[in-house]
């Protein structure tokens, strides 16, 4: 039997480089994912691109507490994409209209767990309507904490 692989705690100077990583990771499974599955929507590439998008919005956050910023207001909490990207918006991140229209939308899936347990969602796009504002967004976000 070979012995359980440990990897080393998230101990980086700049952790806000690690979220951003675990975002690219999550965005990266869903790329070439079907949006639609047995009749169903493709709920894992819903919550692949919607945990993508907090890990990067979360980035911004992370690195703003690291280099000792402070937003007015407390952050959002609930897994709400919408009130997450308004309060990194706060903090310095370029505002994008794609990404500010197409997050509430998103948001509301990912904050109800629709993607997660069974639910009525109502009416839902297809998980591709989100791809071009997931990759915006993770342009935008590194755009704003990478060291240059």
């Amino acid at each position: 039997m070979k012995p359980p692989i440990f990897f080393p705690p998230l101990k980086a100077s700049l952790p806000a480089l690690d979220w951003h990583a675990r975002a690219r990771m999550y965005r990266d499974q869903a790329v070439g994912m079907p949006d639609i599955v047995n009749g169903q929507p493709n709920w894992p590439r819903y919550f692949l691109l919607a945990h993508a998008a907090e890990l990067a919005i979360r980035s911004v956050l992370i690195h703003a507490k690291t280099a000792g910023e402070r937003a007015a207001g407390q952050e959002p909490g609930n897994h709400d994409l919408a009130a997450l990207y308004a309060y990194a918006c706060n903090l310095g991140l370029k505002s994008n209209l794609k990404v500010l229209d197409e997050m509430q939308y998103l948001s509301e899936i990912h904050k109800n767990h629709v993607a997660r347990y069974p639910k009525s969602p109502g009416q839902v796009w297809v998980a591709s309507e989100f791809d071009d504002a997931v990759d915006a967004l993770l342009s935008d976000t590194w755009q704003h904490i990478r060291v240059v």
